[in-house]
């Protein structure tokens, strides 16, 4: 899944362990809570608590 996210995010480099979280809580049916949404707004199928 984090291979998959890295592909289709448009700027992916440098935010390899966002990516690896975001894989993380989409596997898992999961939120991500996070001070940052802006870091995760381009994320599909990601839940965030704001």
């Amino acid at each position: 899944m984090s291979a998959k996210l890295y592909r289709s995010v448009s700027r992916a480099r440098g935010r390899e362990v966002d990516l690896a979280i975001a894989a993380c809580a989409i596997v898992n049916n999961a939120f991500v809570w996070t001070l940052n949404s802006k870091d995760f707004a381009d994320i599909p199928n990601l839940r965030l608590l704001p």
